[in-house]
């Protein structure tokens, strides 16, 4: 019994009671249910009974009540987000992000480095992860990065024989962009702030547009994995809002044809992610 109380607890765990949005848009369906009602009770006979007219008022209470937990429900359940940000298709969903088509995001460090050692680059990393299945072109990545045009130089590098870049610095190799997320320190961790966050997302929008072609572009949760941020960091649904929020202000679209913007949450992420809100908050 306590088992089935904590699953349906779970199922009602992500949107509150309390939530504005749900509030409101259950707010607007009572109103129109109750128009139609109000219609409806001047055309048809009214009930001379008193015991009729207690059954429908529990009935139609007992309606509001269901409707309002299938509404409340149903904001838990919700995991998918489809968006208009600058006339822009923009897509909250969850996927992998190796497999998407068009353009696909992935954060690096500053230095760009390419060989995942679990040392400096951890393999579990999508930074890792885009090295492994790309082992055998180390060098033509490498080509990409010296006569990449989107690149800024950074002049407080730490390593004398390698270049650092600015945070949003961006490479495109084949379909994917590799943008410099994070910076590492002395100690070889790659940490970043929630300005240079915020900042990252701006340069990286402005380079977005330079490289993409008119293709559709497909980004991981940035920052959400073993990214060190000075001080608190940032909730995984706030570092989505980031992105979301800096898009519409950076005046970026994509609107060409059926090209899109698909923001890509992975299957392990996905509980902790509020769709719901991201809905109603950017639509």
């Amino acid at each position: 019994m306590i088992e089935k109380l904590k699953a349906i607890k779970e199922k009602f765990s992500k949107v509150s009671i309390k939530d504005r949005n749900l509030r409101k848009e259950y707010s607007a369906q009572v109103a129109i249910i109750s128009s139609i009602v109000t219609i409806i009770s001047f055309c048809a006979p009214s009930f001379s009974s008193w015991k009729w007219r207690i059954g429908f008022s529990i009935l139609f209470i007992f309606f509001l009540m269901s409707l309002f937990i299938y509404d409340w429900y149903r904001a838990n359940q919700t995991k998918y987000a489809y968006l208009k940000i600058n006339g822009t298709n923009v897509n909250v969903k969850i996927g992998d992000i190796f497999t998407q088509d068009g353009l696909k995001i992935i954060g690096v460090n500053n230095y760009i480095d390419l060989v995942a050692d679990d040392v400096i680059i951890a393999k579990t990393t999508l930074h890792g992860q885009f090295i492994m299945r790309h082992e055998n072109e180390i060098d033509e990545i490498k080509k990409a990065i010296n006569t990449s045009s989107t690149l800024i130089l950074d002049e407080n590098s730490d390593r004398c024989d390698q270049q650092s870049y600015d945070y949003g610095s961006c490479v495109l190799y084949k379909d994917y962009i590799l943008t410099v997320l994070t910076k590492f320190d002395l100690r070889n961790k790659a940490y970043t702030s929630v300005q240079e966050y915020i900042q990252f997302w701006m340069t990286l929008w402005m380079n977005i547009d330079v490289l993409y072609n008119s293709r559709t572009i497909n980004i991981p949760i940035l920052g959400a994995g073993q990214t060190r941020f000075r001080g608190i960091k940032p909730e995984k649904q706030e570092l989505i809002e980031i992105g979301l929020w800096t898009l519409k202000e950076s005046g970026f679209h994509n609107n060409y044809a059926d090209k899109s913007i698909n923001f890509i949450i992975y299957e392990g992420d996905a509980p902790e992610i509020d769709f719901y809100r991201i809905q109603k908050t950017f639509q």
